[in-house]
């Protein structure tokens, strides 16, 4: 709702500062601004008149307001303030059925929220503002902060106001980010005498006179105050005009001034009929915007009897109009009422509007978020109205659900038949809310007690996922063990939880018993007809093949599961997992196509589904484009999500790429923070096995830059050690870089064992990229050049530019050795073209040192690396996204046309900016025009 103006007085300064970032915005130059102040100073008056332009100029004008009643409903504010449109998108997002294995509503909804704005923004500027920020859930702050970095890039101005008295620790965390992003932070203070008197003057009709404003100074400066003050005055007939001039009446005593604003609202609300203030503490209730439909439920009083309480109400001052319901005209005036209640009576007018909600068919967060607030014990309606809406209100409003079942089972007696699926649905909550303890504490005893096979195996089955995500799979498996011993179990339990036992053996590396129970699975899957059960079946498949290095097979696995589960909302975990893996696979392969359009699905679905995955995603599209030389693209997606939450090892791979990076740019100080972040330094757990290749490339280098090539070789050799290499599936990517660095180190035996350990993976993977690793370590190994001049050949032809560069590197100094110098020479210098385009400064410091001697130098052309700002400093893809956004693409359009994520897109653009020295899309615009690339973005 946006406030009703009435007139503005004062902050000059304040009004230019927002009248300029409403120029920008219309002009494409994005802005954020935060108010703050105390209760009645006149945040949402500033704001309201600062901003009002923009509505003139074109702008789309967005505003919603927080409140304590929802402040524990996730994107309550947001989804008030974003209107109806945002509504749709939610309900987009909670389409289908809600089951333990989709992703995170609430995520989905953010990156859906955030989708919309975009697209608004690509139909031209928007104004979002959010008030009151103190009582802003924590989904809607996200939010806020997300819309905030992205106005950098979009032609978005972001505001809001806040109450720095509240608690609320998280918006003074804002405040400091606003900072950052080069905002600005207003904080209201008091108006100054003459603007008191200015603004008196429009409410009274006259510029107060002496005795006048030694009783409205006592305001304090706050207009909301000094309003009050001002209309009990005229209404209690103690103010009279003389020409100009209002004074105090002849004969008035000493005025006896409310001692608070609260006290003012109060004299206000003392005014209105006794129906009026009954039907208002009702609307308290319900918040600080309600339907009058609502109000008739809650009070029990038919709409058109309610109408003169309203009525009055709103000629006293208290209610205004929000669209197609009512408001308070400022929240202290709900407050007061609200307060004005004893606490026991707040509580149980809860209780009975939570009541007459459900009864009358409201949505199930709404009569959540009363009960919440209601008494500590709930009564028998409430407990029945929670077994009905805990389908959905589970994943809609996890937080508050929590709270009710903690509530509601502290007080039911054990005998009560609903017990066990309440316990049930706690256990379900804590694993979406990552309460792990708390999951432990009531499944295990709950395991031991029910009597319900389905119950005690979907219980089992949420436990051992939490304890194998936990680093726990031990005690995964005896969870999903036992329950399987259990006799009735349905059909479809039992394949899901045989599938989960098969995934719990790879994790406890009982390797004989994996593909056994995988096959039963699949086979007690088919028989059942679940597809989620079977495509966990193929998953594991998938993983024992990939194994043993056969990755065709495993492709075969993963491509079937696909298919299988198809697009079955239960299974968008699972088929993030799939992809992700399948990706590895194809890029395995060298087949780079079908990795882009892979990697656009798993990105597209990532985000939609507001899953935790999306990490995963990010990482392996990561590892791909480091692999294809598209580093700076790498680092973008890495940077993306640098601040998701996820698994350690998942951390550890984003820290290992950023170093690999950096070590091969020559940025030692940024590969060294990177490692430093690193968790698992030791390769304790099987994952970080299987990714260990990323971290020990990325330790050698940097142990290469600080103590030589014997150093190392030493971080290297770790990928000979046996009990290293059963799990690291990628060990043929370290190979060449331990024969390189043994050869220089003139560590002859070294080399040969890389040599040796390479051939045999290429015998056991059958891959054409073993095969060329293997060529590449024995050309090092015999100090022949010609194996290492057909591994590059392949990587040429594989479009891997980082190993082809240094095989080529390899090669030349090999073949300079032989006195092949002109040979040499060629290969050097198409190696030193490489390091540039990638900006390998290091690598071709390396290669230098190593052909010096020869009598090899680069070409006076080939000295300059590509610059860092101007249209030439430019990305491959960023051009790209260049060329689409001049094009007047949105980013979700540009992601969907480029297979990003459009959050990536986002990244993308504000790294656009940054190196035009751009500060809108606008100018990205302009010179993509002088440059004469517009329409050439999908060649």
């Amino acid at each position: 709702m946006i406030p009703a103006m009435g007139a503005f007085v004062g902050r000059a300064d304040e009004l230019e500062i927002l009248h300029g970032f409403v120029a920008g915005v219309v002009g494409g130059v994005g802005g954020v601004v935060l108010v703050s102040g105390e209760q009645g100073v006149g945040k949402s008056a500033l704001l309201a008149e600062g901003l009002a332009q923009g509505r003139q100029d074109g702008c789309r004008i967005v505003w919603g307001q927080g409140e304590e009643l929802a402040s524990r409903l996730p994107l309550a504010l947001m989804t008030d303030c974003l209107g109806e449109d945002a509504r749709l998108a939610l309900a987009d997002a909670d389409g289908g059925s809600v089951t333990v294995l989709r992703g995170d509503l609430v995520l989905a909804g953010v990156e859906r929220l955030l989708a919309l704005v975009d697209q608004w923004c690509a139909d031209g500027p928007v104004v979002v503002v959010a008030e009151d920020l103190q009582w802003a859930d924590e989904a809607s702050l996200l939010v806020w902060e997300r819309l905030a970095r992205a106005t950098q890039q979009l032609p978005l101005l972001v505001a809001g106001s806040w109450r720095p008295a509240a608690d609320g620790t998280d918006v003074a965390g804002l405040v400091r980010r606003v900072r950052l992003l080069g905002g600005s932070v207003m904080e209201l203070e008091p108006l100054p005498a003459d603007d008191v008197a200015t603004l008196a003057a429009g409410l009274l009709g006259g510029r107060p006179g002496p005795q006048l404003a030694r009783v409205l100074s006592q305001a304090g400066g706050n207009p909301l105050y000094v309003r009050e003050l001002a209309d009990t005055l005229m209404r209690d007939g103690l103010v009279v005009l003389a020409g100009q001039t209002a004074e105090l009446a002849a004969g008035t005593g000493a005025v006896q001034v409310p001692s608070s604003l609260t006290a003012a609202i109060g004299e206000r609300l003392a005014a209105l009929p006794a129906q009026a203030a009954q039907v208002l503490q009702w609307a308290a209730v319900l918040g600080a915007e309600f339907s009058v439909t609502d109000l008739a439920v809650v009070t029990g009083v038919p709409a058109s009897d309610l109408t003169g309480a309203l009525s009055a109400a709103a000629e006293g001052g208290v209610l205004v109009p929000a669209g197609p319901r009512l408001a308070f005209r400022h929240g202290l005036i709900r407050q007061v009422l609200y307060e004005r209640l004893p606490q026991a009576v707040r509580e149980a007018l809860h209780a009975q509007a939570a009541q007459a909600l459900a009864g009358g068919g409201a949505a199930p967060e709404r009569v959540a978020a009363q009960l919440a607030a209601a008494s500590a014990e709930c009564q028998e309606w409430a407990r029945e109205w929670l077994v009905q809406a805990l389908p959905v209100l589970t994943y809609r409003a996890p937080q508050v659900t929590a709270g009710l079942l903690r509530r509601i089972l502290a007080d039911l007696p054990p005998a009560d038949p609903r017990l066990e699926l309440l316990q049930a649905a706690l256990v379900t909550v804590a694993r979406l809310l990552v309460a792990n303890e708390e999951l432990e504490r009531v499944a295990r005893p709950l395991l031991a007690r029910t009597a319900d096979a389905d119950r005690a195996a979907e219980v089992a089955w949420q436990l051992s996922y939490t304890l194998q995500r936990t680093g726990r799979p031990a005690e995964a498996l005896t969870v999903a063990q036992r329950a399987l011993d259990r006799p009735g179990i349905n059909p479809v339990w039992r394949a899901r939880l045989r599938a989960q036992l098969a995934l719990h053996y790879v994790g406890t590396a009982q390797w004989d018993s994996v593909i056994p129970a995988a096959e039963e699975a699949l086979a007690d899957a088919e028989g059942a007809g679940d597809r989620v059960a079977a495509g966990h079946a193929l998953h594991v498949l998938a993983m024992m093949a990939s194994k043993r290095r056969d990755i065709p097979t495993g492709l075969g696995y993963l491509d079937r599961a696909l298919a299988v589960i198809g697009d079955d909302p239960q299974a968008t975990d699972l088929r993030l997992l799939l992809l992700a893996n399948r990706i590895s696979g194809l890029s395995d392969l060298d087949r780079m196509a079908d990795v882009d359009s892979t990697l656009g699905e798993a990105l597209s679905l990532a985000e939609r589904a507001g899953t935790p995955r999306l990490l995963l995603i990010c990482v392996t599209a990561a590892r791909c484009g480091f692999q294809t030389g598209r580093w700076d693209e790498a680092l973008t997606v890495l940077e993306t999500v640098a601040e998701l939450p996820g698994s350690d090892y998942m951390l550890d791979l984003l820290h290992g790429l950023s170093a690999m990076v950096a070590g091969h740019r020559d940025d030692r100080q940024a590969a060294a923070r990177h490692l430093a972040a690193v968790t698992d330094g030791d390769f304790g757990s099987t994952n970080t096995r299987l990714n260990a290749h990323v971290l020990l490339r990325a330790r050698a280098l940097a142990a290469e830059q600080a103590g030589g090539p014997g150093e190392s070789v030493r971080v290297l050799a770790r990928c000979l050690d046996p009990d290293m290499t059963a799990d690291m599936h990628d060990r043929y990517v370290l190979l060449p870089q331990l024969a390189r660095a043994a050869q220089a180190a003139g560590d002859a035996a070294t080399a040969a064992a890389a040599a040796k350990a390479a051939g045999e993976e290429a015998e056991l993977a059958q891959l054409p990229v073993c095969a060329a690793a293997a060529q590449w370590c024995q050309g090092l190994a015999e100090r022949d050049p010609e194996p290492v001049l057909a591994a590059a050949g392949y990587y040429e032809s594989a479009g891997r530019p980082v190993d082809q560069a240094q095989s080529l590197e390899d090669a030349a100094w090999l073949l300079a050795e032989r006195g092949r110098v002109p040979a040499a020479r060629r290969a050097f210098l198409t190696a030193a073209e490489l390091y540039l385009k990638l900006g390998a400064a290091w690598d071709l410091q390396r290669a230098e040192a190593r052909l010096h001697g020869y009598g090899i130098r680069r070409h006076k052309s080939q000295r300059r690396i590509r610059p860092q700002h101007g249209w030439e400093a430019l990305t491959a893809t960023e051009a790209r996204i260049a060329c689409l956004v001049a094009d007047g693409r949105s980013n979700p359009e540009i992601a969907e046309a480029l297979f990003l994520s459009r959050n990536t897109v986002q990244t993308h653009v504000s790294h656009i900016l940054a190196k035009l020295g751009a500060r809108s899309r606008t100018e990205i615009v302009r010179q993509a025009l002088e440059h004469g690339t517009t329409g050439m973005a999908a060649t």
